[in-house]
This record gives C-alpha cells, structure tokens and sequence, in this order.
C-alpha cells in the first residue's frame, strides 16, 4: 500500500479527499468525486465491471465459431463429404487452389480457433474473485476493483486509512475469505 498525505493507494485503487479513482499504468479510468458519493461497500466476488454482458460474450466467442469447427471434424471421423457451409468453402479453397491456403482447411478452422481461445480468456477473467468496491452516488453505481492479490491485512488497514483520514465511511460486507 502507497501512502502519501493527499492520497492512498493499494492495488489499482486510489482515494484521496477529492475522490476514489480507479487506476491502471498511472492513469485514472474511473473517478468518482467525494462530494458525490452517497455510500462505498467493500465486496468479494466476480471481478469484471459486466457479469452478464461479459456471460453473453463467453457464449457467442466460444458456441457461434464451434458452429464452423464442428462440421469438418465430424466430416473427417465419419469419411463422409456432407454439404455443410464450411465444407463448401473448403471445396471452393482446394478447387481454386488459392495459394494451397484451403488444404486441409487450416484457415477455414483458424479464425473461429482464435474466437475460441479469446472466448476462454473471457470466461476465466468472468470467474476469478477480486475484491472490490462499490461506490453509490445519486445518479449511478461505480464497481472499482482491486485487481491482483490483496491481503486481508492491507485491505483493511487501506479502508480504515480512507475512514479515518478522508472522512469516508466504507462498509465491509466480507466474510472470512482466506
């Protein structure tokens, strides 16, 4: 935890008199100014800023390209030639020859392979465990997050610094989280 006389910071969260911000790389993403806030709750839990948008976007990257993988795999275990769209292409690659790129159907399987990888990348961000607080104002909630590991002894010792010497009144909602 960095300390200063105008302001705290622990992890990629930083409180001073004038506000809370988020912060990345020295920069603030997100500032939520003191005379603004109506309550702040520190939480445990899903440590993206949109569950539910960052859900449908796990399903769309990982379900919509296995849609274009799936065929040319079963069309191979089965040494059958079906008249799936991915097979067209493919047949439309190895017949126009453009430049051996359709064989095997490397390409064809390529981008929907990255769509799948980024897809998994969302999903095990969705599913780690950040704490995080959540900062209420009239108008709009902010979620700002501690992202890497924070002990329980810093976090603490970070919110009853920000209490004390700020004049905020962060609750805590946490459990024992070990």
């Amino acid at each position: 935890m960095c300390t200063d006389m105008d302001e705290i910071k622990l992890s990629t969260v930083k409180i001073s008199k004038k506000g809370i911000y988020a912060i990345e790389d020295k920069r603030d993403l997100i500032f939520v100014p003191h005379e603004r806030i109506s309550s702040v709750k520190l939480l445990y839990g899903c440590g993206v800023q949109r569950p539910k948008i960052q859900a449908v976007l796990v399903i769309a990257f990982i379900l919509i390209p296995l849609y274009f993988c799936l065929p040319p795999f079963l069309e191979r275990l089965s040494g059958t030639n079906s008249n799936s769209y991915v097979s067209q292409i493919k047949s439309n690659y190895n017949n126009n020859d453009v430049g051996g790129a359709g064989r095997d159907g490397l390409l064809i399987l390529a981008l929907p392979l990255i769509f799948i990888v980024i897809g998994i990348f969302f999903l095990i961000e969705m599913i780690k465990k950040n704490f995080y607080l959540i900062v209420r104002t009239k108008t709009e909630n902010k979620k700002i997050i501690f992202r890497g590991k924070v002990s329980h002894s810093e976090l603490y010792q970070f919110i009853e610094q920000a209490n004390n010497d700020f004049g905020y009144s962060i609750t805590s909602e946490l459990k024992n989280h070990t």
